[in-house]
């Protein structure tokens, strides 16, 4: 029964205990700041990928508006990283590594060049 009323190596196991909280609490802060580093770099990748995609589209809509519409065929044609198919004034792009040609921009535009869909995705 004394030993459990003595205080006396009390020190020693407070210590290892703040010890360890405070270790923790430096893991978590580390871990959060690591992870936020990362995410930030994974949206300046996404925002890259969408001004790349922007930029094929509105090369698009000016060659649709323009007397001489040659950069896009109705042959898939490659530009940077992505694939691009025009045909019947519709313009479908897809990443070039893509086997299941998922359609990452899809854009639609009239005969005077108006632009009638701007979709990030297929229209179906």
């Amino acid at each position: 029964m004394k030993i459990l009323k003595s205080k006396k190596g009390i020190a020693l196991e407070n210590a290892l205990l703040f010890m360890m909280v405070i270790f923790s609490l430096c893991f978590l802060v580390s871990s959060f700041a690591l992870i936020g580093h990362y995410q930030g770099e994974i949206e300046n990748i996404k925002i890259a990928q969408r001004a790349e995609l922007d930029q094929i589209g509105e090369n698009f809509i000016a060659d649709a508006r323009s007397a001489d519409a040659s950069s896009f065929t109705e042959q898939p044609t490659t530009l940077g990283n992505y694939t691009c198919k025009a045909e019947n004034r519709v313009l479908t792009v897809w990443h070039k590594n893509d086997a299941e040609k998922n359609v990452m921009l899809y854009v639609e535009v009239d005969d005077t060049g108006n632009v009638m869909v701007w979709r990030y995705s297929s229209p179906n």
